[in-house]
């Protein structure tokens, strides 16, 4: 009898463990930040890229990115308050402060086509003393779809790493 409590225990404790390694594993996604948007909504009307593709950056680069609508729909975003920058401590994401303002001011663009490449450039100016070794960054940017009386939330996100000077980044 004792043997099969401790059995019990035994085998209660590892899904706890799992359970607690799969949250922890999820919380490091820069899609755990954006839990408010159905997964059918992000990284799908919107896209966000940097400069051919590149993924790390370092602190004395300009750090942009073009945001383009591959919707059917004009897209409507303000960038002070639905453009996102964290970074990855190592346990959680931070929220920094991005330092320009965008005054207030809410971007509509159209669909991207072949007459219309579209797209919005954005850039995102940060304390660089927060970086003091390579760390992973998640920007995301919100955005609003459809006539007034039928609203959409979505938006898109991309993860990239930012490193402390050009001696640490892999070229």
């Amino acid at each position: 009898m004792v043997s099969k409590i401790k059995h019990g225990i035994i085998i209660s404790l590892c899904f706890f463990l799992v359970a607690c390694q799969l949250n922890t594993a999820d919380s490091a996604t820069c899609r755990s930040l954006v839990s408010d948007i159905p997964p059918e909504r992000l990284n799908a009307d919107l896209i966000l890229s940097t400069p051919e593709g590149k993924k790390n950056f370092t602190i004395q680069e300009d750090l942009w990115f073009l945001a383009d609508n591959y919707s059917q729909e004009i897209l409507e975003t303000m960038p002070d308050k639905d453009l996102e920058v964290y970074l990855w401590n190592g346990s959680e994401w931070v929220r920094i402060k991005n330092k320009l303002d965008y005054l207030s001011k809410v971007d509509r663009f159209g669909v991207k086509s072949p007459d219309d490449p579209g797209g919005h450039t954005y850039h995102v100016f940060y304390d660089t003393s927060l970086i003091q070794r390579p760390t992973r960054a998640c920007i995301i940017l919100r955005a609003i779809k459809g006539p007034e009386n039928a609203r959409l939330a979505i938006g898109s996100y991309i993860e990239i790493e930012i490193r402390p000077s050009v001696d640490n980044i892999d070229l």
